[in-house]
């Protein structure tokens, strides 16, 4: 049966955290737990079949840690999946045809990502909090993908690189030329931006309507003035409904679409 832990398989090789999070040994115990599970019935599948398991995304870049490296990290990252500038429609999938492993684990709500590298394999691994919006798992799914693309290594989590990881992630979900586009489709001017095109074009980028709006202002198509109107509006929206992103917005993201497709190649 997949998924039966076998002595020499995955489950007994050692996951190393891509970076430093101070997690309890039991929390941590418990996300790799639900990690390995997931690993196991890919090797074995992927064993069965004669496939390659190891990450083809490239990974381990040298760029410098400021806002223009960040920029041509996603950039790169994003020619390596083949979208080019446009928006993802199913990130997921991108990554996980690249054998970047995506698992959903059960964890206390304060632990919204990990990442993990496979050294024997060469496998990136990236869990999301089941838990979280389908807006938040597609930033951290991307937040952790900035700092798997340094190697197959552990790094410090200091705030320089917290601060380089999530210019990444805000370059890689929403590149500046597609957002640029879209606005001179539309005629819209720094000022002329109202809440429901805010929420409509969030939408289509996949992403959570505060991080848009601090990331329209950043790129200079919004005007801080407005942008501050909207932060306090989406505070308000937030805490009145326990953090869920205002609509339109994102059911669930599509996790195991590759994994689905080999479990019926080998039981069809």
């Amino acid at each position: 049966e997949y998924g039966a832990p076998q002595s020499d398989n995955e489950a007994d090789k050692e996951l190393s955290s891509i970076r430093e999070t101070g997690d309890s040994e039991e929390d941590l115990k418990h996300i790799k737990s639900q990690i390995k599970t997931k690993l196991v019935v890919y090797a074995q599948i992927e064993e069965e079949l004669g496939l390659v398991n190891s990450t083809t995304l490239p990974l381990s870049f040298t760029f410098s840690t400021d806002e223009r490296g960040a920029e041509i990290l996603a950039s790169t990252l994003r020619n390596a999946c083949g979208i080019g500038t446009m928006p993802f429609s199913d990130l997921p999938s991108f990554l996980e045809e690249k054998n970047v492993r995506l698992v959903q684990v059960r964890a206390p709500i304060e632990i919204q990502s990990r990442s993990f590298f496979e050294p024997g394999s060469h496998i990136l691994v990236i869990a999301v909090n089941r838990r979280l919006p389908a807006e938040r798992q597609l930033y951290r799914i991307a937040y952790e993908l900035g700092y798997g693309s340094t190697g197959f290594k552990t790094v410090s989590e200091q705030s320089t690189t917290h601060k380089f990881v999530r210019r990444f992630a805000a370059a890689f979900l929403m590149p500046e030329e597609a957002i640029k586009e879209c606005v001179a489709h539309l005629a819209l001017g720094p000022t002329n931006w109202t809440m429901k095109l805010l929420l409509q074009l969030k939408y289509r980028f996949g992403v959570n309507a505060e991080t848009f709006a601090h990331r329209l202002e950043k790129i200079g198509v919004l005007a801080p003035s407005l942008r501050k109107r909207f932060k306090e509006e989406l505070r308000n929206y937030y805490e009145e409904h326990r953090n869920a992103e205002p609509p339109p917005c994102l059911k669930t993201l599509t996790f195991d679409s590759r994994l689905s497709l080999l479990k019926l190649r080998v039981s069809p």
